[in-house]
């Protein structure tokens, strides 16, 4: 069968070609996908990087199985599952596609798995203890997905920095104790209060460095700093506070840290979204036809207006 499928190549440059595809093997299943998130790593690809060859992009897929393959169990025609690149239909792997069970009261397009299995992995990685105090910068898109998990943990305190009024007044309504606009000279001087009053905890989530900084200021001895943007080049620390506060960074990006098996945070973020507990109807703003891809990568690189999270709808 033939399937429309999306390609990278060059700078910039993303374009839709019809491949064909065999049946599934008989480990593999064949999937019709429905929704794609589009990452900012997906973006970064898009803008940053030079392909010479075609690279096929897209990870955050649901999809419904057309065929399975002779040897695969667990899953019949008609199941949802997740999926993997931007193709009207793929063949996917046993062990790289998770069943899924949608909350009947949210659109089946908010049930993007990997991006919640990664804010599952990260809040695991950082060991949180009840009593501890966490704060957050950067409450976009990953930033308010991980806000939701924290805010179910027993903490003594949650704090949510970012520079976005909507977004902070989203981390409020997800559970976050005390909201800081750093853009402000009123939340730049709360943030520098609160150096005398350290966190166990803090995760850098904007991939910039002044929040980077902040980080390491307002933990305390023996604070972990987990990093969950991608920092694209260098940064720099200030060795002092790193060395007199034994301070510990964790890198927690998934597909790098964990030491699990592959699906297994998949398994706890659908659990969590079928019981209602992480959502993202409120953080999917911008939602485009597989076929309009292109204006779906610009507008989704500029992220203006109200913009936290685009979608591909197929």
């Amino acid at each position: 069968m033939k399937s429309l499928t999306a390609f990278f190549e060059g700078t910039r440059h993303v374009y839709l070609r019809e491949i064909k595809l065999r049946d599934p093997q008989p480990n593999e299943i064949q999937a019709r996908t429905l929704y794609n998130g589009i990452c900012m790593a997906e973006v970064w690809k898009y803008t940053g990087v030079h392909h010479n060859e075609p690279i096929l992009p897209g990870h955050e897929g649901i999809g419904i199985v057309a065929k399975v393959g002779s040897d695969v169990a667990g899953v019949k025609e008609g199941d949802l599952v997740t999926t993997t690149t931007w193709g009207e239909y793929v063949n996917i792997p046993v062990g790289r596609f998770l069943p899924i069970h949608p909350n009947p009261n949210y659109e089946l397009k908010t049930h993007l798995v990997e991006p919640v299995s990664c804010v599952v992995t990260a809040a695991d990685e950082l060991n949180i203890y009840p009593g501890d105090s966490v704060i957050l910068f950067g409450a976009g898109y990953m930033g308010l997905l991980l806000v939701q998990l924290l805010s179910r943990y027993p903490l003594a305190r949650l704090v949510v920095a970012d520079i976005k009024k909507q977004n902070l007044e989203l981390a409020g309504l997800y559970g976050a104790t005390e909201l800081i606009d750093s853009s402000t000279e009123a939340g730049r001087a709360r943030l520098e209060e609160l150096e005398s009053e350290p966190f166990e905890i803090a995760f850098e989530c904007a991939g910039v460095q002044s929040c980077f900084s902040s980080c390491e200021r307002l933990l305390g001895k023996g604070g972990k700093l987990g990093v969950y943007a991608w920092h694209h080049g260098q940064r720099s620390f200030d060795g002092h506070l790193w060395h007199t506060k034994g301070l510990s960074l964790l890198n927690v990006n998934h597909w790098l840290v964990c030491k699990k098996e592959y699906l297994n945070p998949w398994i706890g973020a659908d659990r969590l979204m079928s019981q209602g507990k992480i959502e993202q109807s409120r953080l999917i703003t911008h939602e485009y036809n597989f076929t309009d891809i292109e204006r779906a990568m610009e507008e989704s690189t500029a992220r203006s207006g109200n913009f936290i999270k685009s979608i591909l709808r197929f």
